[in-house]
């Protein structure tokens, strides 16, 4: 028996010594197929995607590690593509310029852990794509694609600079989660007939045109529909929770815009994306809306910041919301505003401008569609501060109860404004002063270091009565993130990055709650080693070509060498040191404008800072006058604008296309027609109520124009379309703001052709 047992061991040793090792490392092959689990060699590796992918993945159990590999493309292709699998992990990869650094599509139970997958496909600035939502849009790049895929997990993974963070296109009961999708030229977060999916505790800061590169103006610049997080074409049930979406071009955006299924009739749209629960977000500092969402039901938003945006909320044709504990502080136009919206509830959130007492917080109306109606609507329990004007209905049905304004000096306010007809039951409405005590605030538990997502900071003391709005916590008039709330402990969170803020070590947080305020109180907080630190600008705003001075920690690299960026364009800089550069203010410019200056010390940037350039108000070019001619003609006949300009600034203009005498058909634009704005230009615009504010088509200079001169500008537009419409004029410096916007408004009747 003894002897037999032996021979059976020395033969199971003979046969283990013959298969080969199941993770012994081995090389990366441009095109290899992965069938079983592997473990790659740790190298930098440069290749090409022969067609499929520059690993395939195809089976079903299978591991696979990359050791922390750098696959570096062409600019094509894909780094890692997973097909008809399942149960298949991939770890440790780095993945860059590939059109996508993986794909996953027609599989299930794939997990991607700890990777890296920045820098792949991206667009230039400002290019158009189709915004309708029919089509997935998963063929311009980015980071990962979940293409007809289930149950798929990804978890601590970076996807940045690039097009796109993560798309899931018709994937469902997947979870993406302690990720970082920033600094992205479009969507963060991409749902296309995708159900069921969490996002949670996710980083997706600077979604929008420009990466975080260049400056967002709350004066509504086209960011050409990109967010955060973007969710269309019947994407339903899926949860964004806990996640920092600032800077966006729009923090969240749940669209239908693809029509209506009954013609004629908005509501409701084809495809619409609904039953979405948005919680726990900070989606503030988007220059158009925290959160959007158009033409779609029961969506729910809760305990989420949507601060110092255009809107903090813009819920257009939207119908059974609910917005829950939300702030919506310091936007430029209002808090929320909602055309034809449905049987919506609002319960106690928190409006106000703390500098524009004026401004209508709530605005709640009718569409141009009288057969649309508005409301009714919940407005209950809702805190406004300093505000004379929370809340205005046009022909709008609301019960509004409960609600309090805060003021800080007792004035007439007249707290609900209504345009005849609109049917209001209201009820314990209050106007009351701010209260002269003060909060006893304490603060616990902060840790030494950030999470992913920042410092989470346990503040204890607050008295809130029951149905009360939330408290606003605040870093120089600031709104943070309300992570959890239970009784007298509020958990807040301290971003990584202190905003648009220099730093400082120990930034000042004060409480605001029900009208009282806590005293002044400090927090520590820790800059990113060996990252560019600016403590200092100045001056700030700076005039053209004036020097300007920052100060603070890291700006060279050991080799003494730095880049400054003012809107992705290398600044002059007279002198660097570790902990001062010395630079000249750009000189060029058409208006005042604020750029995103950014330092950059070899292998770490600093985070986007704003720097204003004033251009005095005489320097600045302007339409002088402009015309449109015939105001009634028949379709197939050229309209024709002209309009005549003035060069204002102490410098030339230069010429673009296309220009004098250009034609565009009605149905054209020039983004179609493959011509692009360039910085430093301007071009003339002009739009129609049928294409509804994109500005379709524009002319540029024919010959570079001297200062102190005038120009005169011909065009024509082929109209195609009868009807009785308002057209427009306007005029843009390239990329930055409009000069001259909505202007020379005039009727133009198209008759049928002859």
């Amino acid at each position: 028996m003894k002897s037999t047992l032996n021979a059976c061991l020395i033969g199971m040793a003979i046969l283990v010594a013959c298969l080969p090792a199941a993770h012994s490392a081995v090389r990366i092959k441009a095109g290899m197929t992965i069938r079983h689990s592997i473990t790659f060699q740790k190298e930098n590796y440069r290749l090409t995607d022969p067609g499929k992918g520059i690993i395939v993945v195809s089976g079903n159990n299978i591991t696979i590690n990359l050791s922390g590999s750098d696959i570096m493309g062409n600019g094509k292709g894909v780094g890692i593509h997973v097909i008809n699998s399942s149960n298949v992990l991939i770890e440790n990869a780095k993945v860059s310029h590939c059109q996508w650094g993986v794909i996953v599509e027609k599989s299930h139970g794939v997990r991607i852990s700890n990777g890296d997958f920045s820098r792949n496909a991206d667009l230039p600035v400002g290019t158009v794509i189709d915004e309708s939502g029919a089509q997935p849009q998963d063929n311009n790049g980015g980071g990962i694609l979940l293409r007809d895929s289930d149950s798929c997990v990804v978890r601590h993974v970076t996807a940045n600079h690039q097009w796109d963070g993560i798309d899931l296109v018709r994937s469902n009961n997947n979870n993406i989660e302690y990720c970082d999708f920033s600094y992205l030229n479009n969507w963060g977060v991409h749902f296309w007939l995708s159900s069921r999916n969490r996002f949670e505790h996710n980083r997706a800061i600077w979604c929008t045109t420009g990466e975080g590169l260049l400056w967002q103006s709350i004066s509504g610049w086209q960011t050409y529909d990109s967010a955060a997080v973007l969710i269309e074409h019947a994407s339903m049930h899926n949860l964004i929770e806990d996640c920092d979406l600032r800077y966006g071009g729009d923090g969240v955006y749940i669209r239908a815009n693809e029509g209506p299924i009954t013609p004629n009739v908005p509501v409701p749209p084809k495809n619409a994306s609904n039953d979405n629960q948005i919680i726990g977000c900070d989606c503030s500092y988007s220059p158009n809306n925290a959160i959007e969402a158009d033409l779609c039901d029961r969506n729910v938003f809760i305990r989420d910041n949507c601060s110092y945006s255009n809107y903090g909320f813009w819920l257009g044709l939207s119908r059974w919301n609910r917005v829950l504990d939300c702030i919506a502080l310091n936007n430029s136009t209002r808090g929320m505003e909602i055309e034809g919206g449905q049987n919506d509830i609002f319960k106690r959130n928190l409006f106000g401008n703390t500098s524009n007492p004026s401004e209508i917080q709530i605005l709640l109306r009718l569409t141009s569609r009288p057969e649309i109606k508005s409301g009714p609507y919940l407005i209950q329990n809702n805190l406004f501060y300093n505000s004379n004007h929370p809340i205005y209905l046009n022909h709008t049905a609301a019960k509004v109860a409960g609600n309090k304004d805060m003021l800080r000096t007792m004035r007439d306010v007249n707290f609900i404004q209504t345009d005849m007809p609109s049917m209001l039951t209201q009820s314990d409405n209050k106007t009351l002063p701010m209260s002269k005590k003060r909060l006893n605030i304490k603060v616990t538990n902060i840790a030494p270091a950030p999470s992913e997502m920042g410092w989470d900071i346990t503040a204890t003391g607050f008295k809130g009565a029951q149905n009360s709005a939330p408290p606003l916590i605040m870093v120089d008039s600031i709104p943070m993130q309300i992570v959890a709330s239970q009784g007298p402990r509020i958990v807040f969170r301290l971003p990584g990055d202190l905003w648009n803020l220099t730093y400082r070590p120990k930034p000042v947080v004060k409480v605001w709650m029900n009208g009282e305020m806590s005293n002044a109180f400090a927090v520590p907080y820790h800059y990113p080693k060996n990252a560019p630190c600016i403590t200092f600008i100045s001056p700030n705003p700076v005039a053209p070509g004036e020097q300007v001075v920052i100060k603070g920690e890291y700006l060279t690299n050991p080799e003494g060498k730095s880049k400054v960026l003012l809107n992705n364009e290398p600044a002059d800089i007279v002198r660097a040191t570790p902990t001062e550069i010395v630079l000249n203010g750009p000189s060029h410019k058409l208006s005042s404008v604020s750029l995103n200056l950014v330092v950059v010390n070899g292998k770490f940037a600093s985070l986007p800072m704003p720097l204003t350039i004033k251009v005095p108000a005489d320097q600045v070019p302007h339409i002088i006058t402009a015309s449109f001619s015939p105001t009634t003609l028949h379709v197939g006949e050229l309209l024709k604008v002209v309009f005549t300009l003035k060069n204002f600034a102490p410098f030339a203009l230069p010429a673009r296309k296309p220009t004098d005498n250009f034609t565009y058909d009605e149905d054209q634009n020039f983004w179609g027609l493959g011509y692009q704005e360039k910085q430093g230009s301007i071009y003339l615009r002009v739009d129609s109520e049928r294409t509804g504010g994109s500005w379709p088509y524009y002319w540029g200079l024919p010959q570079p124009l001297q200062p102190g001169q005038t120009a005169t500008v011909t065009g024509y537009i082929k109209v195609e379309h009868p009807g009785k419409m308002i057209w427009r004029i306007g005029m843009v410096d390239a990329g930055i703001r409009w000069l001259d916007d909505n202007e020379y408004r005039t009727e133009i009747t198209i008759l049928p052709a002859k």
